[in-house]
């Protein structure tokens, strides 16, 4: 999930012509299995995380945080205090200045009550509906980009597809798991990239917001999906 997440974002990010600061900085909301592993694979991605949290609250260094060096349990951060970061509420780190903020903890997180408040020049929605459908349209009349999780977070469902068709077909005795990975790996930007361009295209079709254009599409492709199996209008 976090490997798709990172490379949707970099995949719209060149197809939008977004512009982020020199240093590429990333607020994320959760350290748990979505946030924790986006925050490991940030840097590979060319990204400066600056702010994490856990249920218990955030952590800020706008200089940025050494991910390597954190331990947790259960998602919760241990060595806080080797981080030589600022405590901030979970609520502070989303109204963050950062080019990048990632919600990956629960959802309702960003309402109509703070999505004017919000400072990050873009929005990828980890966890699933951490953005109500009101914070959407505030964002989208302010010009602050946002990939919904229906698109952002689809990655592991993605990569589970792979795992089920493997179950169904041929069963190999010996497996090279470096060579599978380069392959799951290889599959799942395939699919996310053409995604996210399918969404920004919708987008600038329809003149409507990212998560808008997304929620159209599944309808359309569920439509189309039913006409041609079962005939239905």
């Amino acid at each position: 999930t976090a490997r798709g997440l990172l490379i949707q974002l970099e995949e719209f990010l060149t197809i939008s012509k977004l512009k982020l600061s020199d240093e590429r900085t990333v607020a994320i909301q959760g350290f748990g299995n979505v946030g924790g592993y986006t925050a490991q694979l940030a840097k590979e991605f060319g990204f400066k995380v600056v702010a994490i949290s856990d249920k218990n609250g955030g952590f800020y260094n706008q200089r940025g945080i050494d991910v390597a060096t954190i331990k947790t349990t259960n998602g919760v951060i241990l060595s806080g205090d080797s981080l030589k970061a600022d405590r901030i509420t979970n609520q502070e780190l989303l109204l963050l200045p950062v080019d990048v903020l990632i919600p990956a903890a629960l959802e309702d997180q960003i309402t109509e009550e703070n999505a004017s408040k919000i400072q990050a020049k873009m929005i990828a929605e980890a966890a699933n509906e951490a953005i109500n459908p009101e914070a959407h349209r505030i964002l989208f009349s302010n010009n602050i980009p946002t990939i919904p999780g229906i698109s952002a977070n689809a990655g592991g469902v993605v990569v589970s597809s792979f795992e089920w068709r493997k179950n169904r077909g041929e069963r190999l005795h010996e497996v090279d798991y470096a060579d599978t990975r380069s392959w799951v790996h290889d599959e799942l930007a395939k699919i996310m990239r053409n995604t996210i361009r399918k969404v920004v295209a919708k987008t600038e079709r329809d003149h409507c917001s990212l998560a808008e254009a997304a929620h159209r599409l599944a309808i359309e492709i569920i439509r189309d999906e039913l006409k041609e199996r079962h005939g239905y209008a």
